[in-house]
């Protein structure tokens, strides 16, 4: 009897849970290849351990979805859905996106969603990960972080992997972290059932409540692309170097009719 290769969890406090069987969607020596690259990244990184587990060929892994629940959401308001590559492993460990950069700093990602007016910038005194990380889940839980829109948050891949080291020393010292993080890693990961894995992802971002009637917003042009025949939907190439990637960018999207 055939089974649902991808099934979720409900999210609670912006995490759920998913299960992949692989030999619904792969060939032996295609799951053969993925169990070989996930293993060299597991080997490399301590919160991808703590959240992603291969047994055999069912992986269990942990994401991150938030938003509001619908009793929270004003109707005046516009709903905007950021859809980001896929969740940081170090994140989803510490239970919010963007919790901090791979040195510990503050995220630029928040800074620029304050300059988009879509999140209100914080207490210039704070300058705590975790009180960061709390204040803003809680104020995206209640709808409560614009008074122009309601933010919600999730990526297109919810397969969490660890960041791309930046540092020359570091993608030497970490070369699986180095070629398989970010959703680049994911897409090489799944490579031989990915248009499988995009629908299925594609499916659950349309199954979230919240998407109903919001502007989409791509950061991931593989994504993006895959997507753009859905309804509203933008790309804001937020961590591009050609430009286009700041909060102002942000913006003009948002005010486009």
């Amino acid at each position: 009897m055939q089974m649902n290769p991808y099934t979720i969890s409900p999210i609670v406090d912006g995490q759920y849970y998913v299960i992949v069987h692989l030999d619904e969607w792969m060939s032996l020596d295609k799951t053969l290849i993925f169990r070989g690259i996930y293993n060299k990244i597991y080997q490399e990184d301590n919160e991808f351990r703590q959240v992603c587990f291969l047994y055999n060929n069912i992986l269990i892994y942990r994401s991150e979805s938030l938003f509001p629940s619908s009793d929270k959401i004003d109707p005046q308001k516009k709903k905007v859905m950021i859809i980001l590559g896929n969740p940081a492993a170090h994140s989803v460990v510490r239970g919010m996106f963007f919790y901090s950069r791979d040195n510990g700093h503050r995220h630029q990602f928040w800074g620029k969603l304050e300059k988009a007016g879509l999140i209100r910038e914080l207490d210039k005194n704070i300058n705590d990960r975790e009180v960061e990380a709390k204040t803003r889940k809680e104020a995206i839980l209640d709808g409560n972080t614009s008074d122009q829109y309601i933010l919600g948050l999730t990526t297109f891949y919810s397969l969490p992997t660890p960041i791309k080291p930046r540092d020359k020393g570091k993608k030497i010292q970490y070369p699986a972290k180095t070629k398989y993080g970010d959703a680049a890693g994911v897409e090489e990961l799944f490579k031989a059932a990915l248009p499988k894995l995009q629908k299925m992802e594609f499916d659950r971002l349309n199954s979230y409540d919240f998407a109903q009637g919001a502007i989409w917003i791509f950061t991931q042009l593989s994504s993006y692309r895959y997507a753009k025949n859905a309804s509203r939907i933008e790309y804001w190439p937020m961590s591009s170097m050609s430009g286009g990637s700041g909060g102002k960018d942000l913006k003009k999207i948002l005010r486009m009719p």
